[in-house]
């Protein structure tokens, strides 16, 4: 009788034991990985559910447009806003400086460029957050504001 493993049960074996780990291995990747996913998401949506603001005042003149914003929220404002504004049934993006910060319960006027406006517009500003994921927009936290010329 021949002692020891045959060679074909050690490569059964070498293959069923690969086969465990890789499975182990995968399982366990998927479930941090989701977990990561998950915090990011609930920290966006954490910070999203406490971001409140209101435009109190606005206007513009000739290549600007100025703002009186409050941060009526628990947060600090400091990854800055997105702006739009309708006219004529057309909406067009104004960007934003990034750098804009408002501290809680602070209220601080913002001038943002843009030129061409003529009479009543209504302009919408959406707060975002920087994230290892880029960019990503609070839409349910926005305020919009119908601008008017502002008096010299």
């Amino acid at each position: 009788m021949k002692r020891g493993m045959s060679s074909l049960i050690a490569v059964v074996l070498l293959i069923g034991f690969t086969v465990i780990l890789s499975v182990l291995i995968l399982s366990f990747n998927t479930e941090f990985f989701n977990n990561v996913i998950g915090s990011t998401q609930e920290k966006i949506n954490y910070e999203c559910n406490n971001v409140n603001f209101r435009i109190k005042d606005g206007c513009y003149n000739s290549d600007n447009i100025t703002l009186l914003v409050e941060n009526t929220g628990g947060i600090d404002l400091d990854d800055g806003f997105y702006a739009r504004i309708y006219v004529n049934g057309k909406v067009y993006d104004i960007p934003t400086l990034p750098s804009i910060k408002i501290k809680q319960y602070e209220t601080k006027n913002i001038n943002l460029l843009y030129s061409g406006l003529d009479k009543e517009v209504k302009l919408e500003l959406t707060y975002r957050i920087k994230n290892e994921k880029g960019i990503q927009y609070c839409g349910d936290n926005s305020d919009s504001y119908i601008l008017g010329e502002c008096s010299e």
